[in-house]
């Protein structure tokens, strides 16, 4: 599979990305926009549009940007039943 990135040079930020199978045919898409600023700096879309040559497509949209500052912030609970295992 090969992929081809578009970049918008204007604010350096992902606008496209294309992934085509090994005969050269579109497999599928994902574009990028609505670019926010979040934290100092950083810059996230808030819409993202996915997409396949056959299928239709899926938007997902981000309303409430932020930026995670410490690893506490994330930590999930172990759901029941579960040993967790260290990759460190």
């Amino acid at each position: 599979m090969y992929r081809s990135l578009w970049i918008d040079p204007a604010g350096n930020v992902l606008v496209k990305l294309s992934a085509f199978a090994k005969n050269g045919d579109l497999s599928h898409t994902a574009n990028f926009s609505d670019y926010a600023r979040v934290g100092e700096g950083l810059l996230l879309p808030q819409k993202i549009v996915l997409g396949q040559t056959a299928s239709p497509r899926m938007t997902l949209r981000y309303t409430d940007l932020q930026q995670i500052g410490d690893d506490t912030v994330f930590t999930l609970p172990v759901p029941e039943g579960i040993k967790p295992v260290s990759l460190d």
